[in-house]
C-alpha cells in the first residue's frame, strides 16, 4: 500500500474547518479496504470520507479526510499524524505527518462583580480566544477626581481562562457639600504572549504499528 496526501501543511482559523484528501494505492494482490485514523486533534473534530475504501489489487482511490478546528484550540502548530490501515493486513500500516497551523484569534473581555467592600471592586479578565495573552489594567475619570490601583495591575490570561484582580478607588476628600455620584472608566489592554510554546509533536515511525482502528 502507498499512500501520498494532497498537502503536508494546512491552514485554518478557529472555527473553521479544512480537508486533507489522500491518495491510496493498494499494491497488494488481494482485494483490499482500509480504513483512517487520525490523532492530534479530538476525535470529535475529524470525519474521514468514505470511512471505509474498497480497493482492487493495484487500484487506487481517494480519502478525504475533514477537520472542523475547535473556537478554543490553541494557536500554533500542531502535528497530525494520519495512520491507514488495511482491514485484511495485506499490508503493514502507512502513515504521514500533517502540520495543522491554526491561526491566532484574540479574545479579552473585562467583567465587574458587585462590591462587597467600599471603594473595592472585583474585575475579572475573561479569554475568550485561543492564545495567552498579557493584559494590563488603567482606570480613569473625566475630571480626575479620583485613583484607582489595581492588584495586581498585570495579569496573563490562558486561553479560556479567568484571571481576577480587584481595583481600588480614592477620591478626593471633601470638606463641604453633599455627596456626587462619580463614573470611572475601566481599561485593559493586551497583546499575545511572545514567549511561545510548541504543540506536542508525535513521531509517526513507531507509533503505526499494527492499529486495527478504524
Amino acid at each position: 500500500m502507498r499512500v501520498v496526501a494532497d498537502s503536508q501543511r494546512v491552514e485554518v482559523a478557529p472555527g473553521r474547518s479544512a480537508t486533507v484528501v489522500l491518495q491510496v494505492l493498494n499494491t497488494a494482490d488481494v482485494i483490499d479496504a482500509v480504513g483512517v485514523n487520525v490523532s492530534g486533534i479530538p476525535v470529535e473534530s475529524v470525519s474521514v470520507t468514505p470511512q471505509r475504501l474498497q480497493l482492487s489489487p493495484n487500484a487506487a482511490g481517494k480519502t478525504t479526510i475533514g477537520v472542523v478546528v475547535p473556537s478554543s484550540f490553541t494557536s500554533g502548530r500542531h502535528r497530525l499524524l494520519v495512520e491507514v490501515v488495511s482491514q485484511h493486513m495485506a499490508s503493514p500500516p502507512q502513515c504521514l505527518d500533517i502540520d495543522l497551523d491554526v491561526a491566532a484569534r484574540p479574545g479579552l473581555r473585562l467583567r465587574a462583580r458587585p462590591n462587597v467592600v467600599p471603594a473595592r471592586f472585583a474585575v475579572e479578565l475573561v479569554n475568550g480566544g485561543n492564545v495567552a495573552l498579557d493584559a494590563t489594567l488603567s482606570a480613569h475619570d473625566s475630571d480626575r477626581a479620583m485613583r484607582a490601583r489595581f492588584t495586581p495591575q498585570r495579569r496573563r490570561v490562558e486561553p479560556g481562562g479567568v484571571a481576577p484582580a480587584v481595583m481600588a478607588v480614592r477620591g478626593r476628600r471633601m470638606i463641604t457639600g453633599a455627596e456626587v455620584d462619580r463614573s470611572l472608566t475601566v481599561e485593559v489592554q493586551a497583546a499575545p504572549v511572545t514567549a511561545a510554546v510548541d504543540a506536542p509533536v508525535v513521531e509517526g515511525q513507531g507509533w503505526c504499528g499494527g492499529s486495527d482502528r478504524y
